[in-house]
């Protein structure tokens, strides 16, 4: 499966909306689709940021919180109207460096990999506990995948792993 798969998915179930309205963006005036997500109406402008997951289910993570019509409010949840007014704060220096696995906990990458020389783990499960990757507020949505393929550019099994974290609807659970 692709990584781009929920987005296609998603875009398709909002691209009925194709009348255009227009926005407040940080006091610029801009032009996006009526009624749907502004996080989707962030990616399409160019202006997504590293903290946006497109498909939050919940909101859990808050890491797209932004002001809209001076209310803070999250980009996941909330669907454009015309006339509204978006702010979006300049990202922390922190978000900005690609240095870190997890954004969240800023754990880097030559964090993780050292870990796993000095401790011998062998296992994912092993690595997680001592790292505490996916453990922040994005709940491993940021980091995961990229974590999962460190494991096996280091020839760790994965195959038989299972991700035991929230969020719970993404379990699936199969009866033998």
């Amino acid at each position: 499966a692709s990584l781009d798969d929920p987005y296609l998915v998603a875009d398709q179930r909002f691209s009925s909306s194709s009348k255009k309205i227009e926005i407040t963006l940080n006091g610029e005036k801009r032009l996006v689709r009526d009624r749907i997500p502004i996080s989707i109406a962030l990616f399409e402008m160019g202006q997504n940021r590293p903290q946006d997951i497109l498909f939050c289910k919940d909101g859990s993570c808050g890491l797209c919180d932004l002001s809209v019509d001076s209310v803070k409010k999250r980009a996941c949840q909330t669907r454009t109207h015309r006339g509204m007014a978006i702010l979006i704060d300049p990202a922390p220096e922190s978000s900005l460096n690609n240095e870190f696995l997890c954004p969240c906990l800023e754990v880097t990458r030559d964090q993780i990999m050292e870990r796993l020389k000095q401790g011998k783990l062998q296992s994912p499960e092993a690595l997680l506990s001592v790292t505490h990757v996916g453990e922040g507020r994005c709940h491993g949505q940021l980091c995961m995948g990229a974590f999962k393929r460190m494991l096996l550019d280091q020839d760790l099994e994965i195959a038989h792993w299972i991700d035991w974290r929230f969020p719970w609807s993404d379990w699936l659970l199969t009866h033998n």
